[in-house]
């Protein structure tokens, strides 16, 4: 599936009013190019948001699923937890 402009506006307006406020809590790569966020939100919950950008299944989406990590990350993890890990989110555009 193709991840196009309309699906990313149509996912981007259902995450704008779940994720504002939430703090990122953790960074995880468990794939080359799968990006993984632990969130606390406004209300208690955490939850993980994916971000895939494989060139055959992009997507985004929210989800409770654990995936094994490897046992060294990824420079860019590492510099993904450096600037984003204690960040909180303003807003989805």
């Amino acid at each position: 599936m193709i991840l196009d402009g309309l699906s990313l506006k149509i996912c981007a307006d259902e995450l704008k009013d779940m994720l504002p406020g939430a703090k990122v809590a953790r960074i995880n790569m468990p794939a080359r190019e799968d990006v993984v966020f632990q969130l606390y939100t406004k209300a208690g919950s955490n939850v993980r948001l994916n971000i895939s950008a494989s060139a055959d299944s992009s997507s985004v989406f929210l989800g409770d699923m654990k995936r094994p990590n490897p046992k060294t990350p990824p420079a860019f993890c590492m510099l993904l937890r450096k600037h984003l890990t204690n960040a909180h989110i303003e807003s989805i555009e």
